[in-house]
């Protein structure tokens, strides 16, 4: 009855209703959308990742999704391949694996799996392991699977720890975000531990490399952390913590410093974000000349299915039950998804156009930041604090932030938060990161199927919401 309710309304009804329902029953996780206006799944319009948007006043816009969901719609949220699939294979999926009980037939290997063979599992994790380690023998790799990034993290710990019983100690990054699940494993400098309990896990902060001090500083903050060490987790470009990009090589001098210095702890990258194209590589660490012992992947892996993954050395010796969950075995619809998802980002060279619109996204948006004069080496004043007022722009491949500087933290985390609201209002569906009183990011983290069009839109958009939005803003 309630559907039916829904579907005599008009636009504008159903999006204040819609609106109204979601303030009222659904609680605050993440930056509610329901502010602005209120999306609604389409599949026309002239620009890729576009969806149609329904304003409070009830009229069709198109709107640029701008952060892909944190980029879990990798491939945006109308992709004609990944439709046909779903047009073409829904019926029989439905009848033989998604139907009830279906799912605990499919776990059977006997039972089920042998009758999709090409979406198994089995064939992910081979596509996984072939993607994260392709030099490597297939044979020295496995794949444990769950339903979250955070829940993987959590899997890749515990593995750690197996693999190293005698040493429980993990080593982090300032600034880095490895999920809500084991909340120690974020740092507690980002916005996502404000709230989080504290827990067991014995584990050492040291500075990101990202400029000279950071990292002379991180070799001295080793020599103070005990040699118990059983893994470091590492994300390539962080996310949450907003939007820092390290140097390359002190990146890569900090981590084989860990390895010789605490006995070859493992290296753990945490690709949830950057992973499956984002960064313009299949996996960030690419970038860094640098092969982790364990990667860890998400979000855009199930592609709006609940899917994440461990890729980690092979073991015997792993006991059953140890990692996962009841729904940790690879869901069919979700394994499904995932592998024509993997398929499309080989066929259409998503990774080289992430790579090439990377780019595009990168001077586009440092040429209109000079010209609006708020780059370092063009800077507005604020009187009477006489203080600069500057956005640093950021990133690698198709993920990218601005951060906002005025002339005290409060000031700058305001100037964020209205640009923010205009984007919003303006269509513009972006995302917020970074780190309470020190940074004030808003991230671009457009699908890999971005085109040329499509970022001088978001870019002209964007920044008519920054300049319009800053404090006693002048073009002089």
């Amino acid at each position: 009855m309630a559907h039916s309710k829904l579907n005599s309304l008009s636009d504008g009804e159903f999006a204040l209703d819609y609106l109204k329902r979601h303030q009222n029953l659904v609680g605050k996780t993440t930056i509610p959308y329901t502010e602005g206006p209120v999306l609604k799944y389409g599949y026309s319009g002239n620009v890729s990742m576009s969806m149609q948007i329904y304003g409070q006043s009830g009229y069709n816009e198109s709107g640029l999704i701008a952060d892909s969901d944190i980029g879990t719609m990798a491939l945006g949220y109308r992709h004609l391949k990944l439709l046909s699939f779903w047009r073409d294979h829904y019926p029989l999926f439905t009848e033989h694996v998604d139907a009830p009980g279906r799912y605990w037939a499919m776990r059977n290997v006997d039972a089920g799996w042998r009758m999709f063979p090409e979406i198994s599992p089995a064939a992910l994790a081979e596509q996984l392991i072939r993607i994260a380690f392709p030099s490597d023998n297939p044979q020295n790799h496995q794949v444990f699977f769950n339903v979250t990034g955070g829940l993987a993290i959590k899997d890749a710990a515990h593995l750690a720890r197996f693999m190293r019983p005698k040493k429980p100690a993990f080593i982090i990054f300032k600034n880095a975000f490895h999920g809500r699940v084991i909340p120690d494993l974020t740092s507690s400098n980002t916005i996502q531990r404000l709230h989080s309990p504290q827990s067991s896990a014995e584990v050492y902060e040291i500075p990101y490399p990202v400029d000279q001090n950071s990292y002379d500083i991180a070799l001295k903050a080793l020599l103070h952390i005990p040699h118990h060490v059983c893994a470091l987790f590492v994300e390539g470009v962080q996310g949450e913590g907003g939007i820092n990009v390290p140097d390359k090589n002190m990146l890569r001098s900090v981590i084989n410093r860990i390895r010789s210095y605490f006995d070859n702890p493992l290296v753990i990258f945490d690709e949830v974000q950057t992973g499956l194209g984002r960064t313009g590589r299949w996996f960030s660490y690419e970038h860094y000349g640098i092969l982790p012992d364990m990667v860890v992947v998400g979000k855009a892996l199930g592609g709006s299915l609940p899917l994440s993954a461990v890729i980690a050395p092979s073991r015997d010796d792993v006991p059953a039950g140890m990692l996962g969950g009841t729904y940790a075995g690879g869901y069919p619809a979700a394994v499904a998804q995932a592998m024509v998802n993997l398929a499309i980002i080989e066929e259409e060279h998503l990774i080289q156009n992430a790579r090439e619109m990377g780019d595009y996204l990168y001077n586009s948006l440092k040429d209109q930041i000079a010209n609006a004069r708020l780059h370092p080496e063009y800077t507005t004043y604020l009187p009477p604090q006489k203080d600069k007022l500057v956005i640093i722009h950021n990133g690698l491949g198709l993920m990218q932030g601005v951060n906002f500087k005025a002339c005290n933290p409060r000031a700058s985390e305001e100037w964020r938060d209205r640009a923010f609201t205009q984007m919003l209002n303006m269509n513009l569906f972006t995302s917020v990161a970074g780190v309470r009183g020190a940074n004030h990011v808003i991230r671009i983290m457009p699908a890999l199927t971005v085109t040329h069009l499509d970022i001088d839109i978001l870019v002209r958009k964007f920044m008519q919401a920054v300049i319009t939005s800053a404090p006693n803003y002048s073009s002089k």
